[in-house]
Order: C-alpha cells, then sequence, then structure tokens
C-alpha cells in the first residue's frame, strides 16, 4: 500500500497516511484536529541506488554517473 500525504485546511498539519488506492480524500480526517477538511498534497518520491536514496528533486540527481546510458537489465548496470 502506498503512503500519502495530506495537509489539512484547518489546522495546517501535514501527515502521512498508508492507505489503499481506492480510499478518497473523503475517508480522511486530520488526526490532529480530526476535521475532514484535508487536500492531498503532491509528493517527491525517492529512488534507491545501491543503499543509497536520492530524490529526484535534489540537485545533484543531475550527476552524470547516473545518466551513463544503457539500462539496468537482469540486475547489472552501467552504472556501478
Amino acid at each position: 500500500m502506498p503512503v500519502y500525504e495530506y495537509k489539512c485546511s484547518d489546522c495546517n498539519k501535514k501527515f502521512e497516511i498508508l492507505h489503499r488506492t481506492s480510499t478518497t480524500v473523503s475517508d480522511i480526517t486530520c488526526p490532529e484536529c480530526k476535521s475532514e477538511n484535508v487536500k492531498k498534497m503532491v509528493s517527491t518520491f525517492a529512488s534507491t541506488n545501491h543503499n543509497v536514496s536520492m530524490s529526484f528533486t535534489d540537485p545533484s540527481y543531475n550527476d552524470k554517473s547516473f545518466n551513463s546510458g544503457g539500462g539496468c537489465s537482469g540486475g547489472s548496470c552501467s552504472c556501478c
């Protein structure tokens, strides 16, 4: 199940919830004030590469070592 980020419009609390994709925003309440006035936020995501986690919004993501062409296939890649 994916983790989704929400923000309460009443108390401005940001929180994450692990739930099924079929869950709608109307099913979510703020854990702080119990308001149903919450909005789903757009989240960044991260990728792992040999036990190193890096956000794709991280400026160092443009490092050429991650962009060496080819691609991973069956566990082997041209990056490492």
